[in-house]
């Protein structure tokens, strides 16, 4: 007899869809495989995009039928299309109460009321609950109130919830709820940064780690992106169930072409503009000295912060609809990643467009199962050495050869999910209090 599907509620801050963040493109690649898996899944969304400039309404891609259903927090669903009516109705609202004081000011009926100057004390103590959330904030109350209409309407099996911040409104520690799972993405509390040509743990930068134990006590799971934050959380929460799950790489090969060229995809996020700033002024001089030919694309939102004109040899692509156009035009990337946390997506996106990639021992963590086919260096001088190497001529092809190889042993879809989908239904058992296994 076949089991029934488990329902899955996927509850998130940040863009579920591919093509907005390399979270996104995680986070969209994890739901699909679990839906093949039988999940039936839905997601609640409760930060919308931008719907401005389109008058609240959101057009979602278009994905495979059955892979989930989606919610968005403040709007309504018409068809395909996601209608926020707060965009028309708030400024209406605004205005129309604004004439309606300045007339009854004009007839003396509404008083004068001097508006105070908010005092330090007030500054002091506001909270990101009376603003408009933003990374990394806890859950608002109308967030949380949101999650929790929909675990009453859907009553799901298992909930799991995009980064720790979220993991508060979802997993509750008297055990009301569905247990819940948190897709963890980094450890928030710890950070890597390249410090004169040397990587160095840096806690406390985005997150105190008492502040993280205490968003991630009450969760019934984890899900770590990579080996060294997960050996964290095991540290942090030694009888917790932990998995690894780093994002898989789906082999999609391109032709290398001979040109000198390389290629750096980004977007318009902090550590993509300062490495690629570090890259630019310290690196490429160095390069184009050995290798006059040699070419630069860059493509993403991080262009916004490179207009051009670039120093020579450099073209600014810009946001492009389908990035195998660049990767086809590139022997290879480069991820100049100078701090952060988590696993480097970008450096798994060119692997599975089968590109050699020159990184960072921050870019490294998560991935050295891809060495040596993945060159590392920490310093202009290195860096610089390995690209011109790769642009010697057949370099290029014999390492994106042996990138893919390693990737088809070590980044497999089964290898990288399955621990996901065995550690959500094991929650969902009777006796999910007993040791795990992954």
């Amino acid at each position: 007899m076949t089991a029934a599907p488990l329902t899955l509620l996927f509850v998130t801050r940040t863009s579920p869809f591919a093509g907005d963040s390399g979270s996104g493109a995680y986070v969209f690649d994890l739901l699909r495989h679990l839906a093949s898996e039988g999940f039936k899944i839905h997601i609640v969304w409760t930060e919308p995009p931008d719907l401005a400039p389109s008058r609240g309404w959101f057009n979602p891609p278009t994905i495979e039928p059955g892979v989930f259903t989606l919610e968005i927090m403040g709007t309504v669903k018409l068809g395909r299309r996601y209608w926020k009516p707060d965009i028309v109705w708030l400024p209406f609202k605004a205005r129309a109460s604004h004439r309606v004081k300045t007339f009854l000011r004009a007839l003396h009926l509404w008083p004068r009321t001097p508006r105070a100057a908010p005092s330090a004390s007030d500054a002091a103590h506001a909270t990101p609950h009376s603003a408009q959330p933003s990374w990394g904030f806890p859950a608002t109350q109308a967030e949380s109130d949101a999650i929790a209409n929909a675990i009453a309407r859907l009553r799901p099996d298992v909930v799991l919830a995009n980064y720790a911040w979220m993991a508060p409104a979802v997993c509750d520690p008297h055990r009301l709820h569905p247990p819940c799972a948190v897709l963890t993405h980094d450890v928030r509390h710890r950070q890597l940064h390249l410090i004169e040509g040397h990587p160095v743990e840096v806690l406390g930068e985005h997150m105190s780690a008492e502040d993280e134990f205490a968003s991630l006590q009450a969760t019934d799971g984890l899900i770590a992106i990579q080996s060294t934050e997960a050996r964290v959380f095991a540290h942090l929460f030694p009888n917790k169930r932990i998995v690894t799950a780093p994002l898989p790489v789906r082999p999609r090969p391109l032709p290398v072409p001979a040109q000198p060229t390389l290629l750096f995809v980004g977007s318009q996020h902090g550590p993509n503009i300062t490495g690629l700033r570090w890259f630019i002024n310290h690196v490429w001089p160095l390069v184009r000295h050995t290798t006059p030919a040699a070419r630069l694309l860059i493509a993403g939102t991080v262009c916004k912060e490179f207009p051009s004109p670039q120093p020579e040899g450099i073209e600014v692509l810009g946001r492009l609809p389908d990035l195998a156009t660049a990767y086809a035009r590139a022997a290879f990337v480069i991820a100049p990643i100078l701090q952060g946390s988590g696993i480097k997506i970008k450096i798994l996106e060119a692997t599975g467009f089968g590109r050699a990639c020159v990184t960072t021992s921050v870019g490294l963590e998560g991935l050295e199962s891809l060495q040596p086919a993945l060159r590392v260096a920490d310093t202009p001088e290195t860096f610089a050495n390995e690209v011109n190497r790769l642009l010697l001529p057949h370099a290029a092809t014999e390492a994106a050869e042996q990138i893919l190889a390693l990737a088809r042993v070590h980044l497999s879809v089964d290898a990288c999910y399955a621990p996901v989908a065995q550690l959500l239904r094991t929650l969902t058992e009777p006796n999910s209090d007993a040791p795990f296994s992954p």
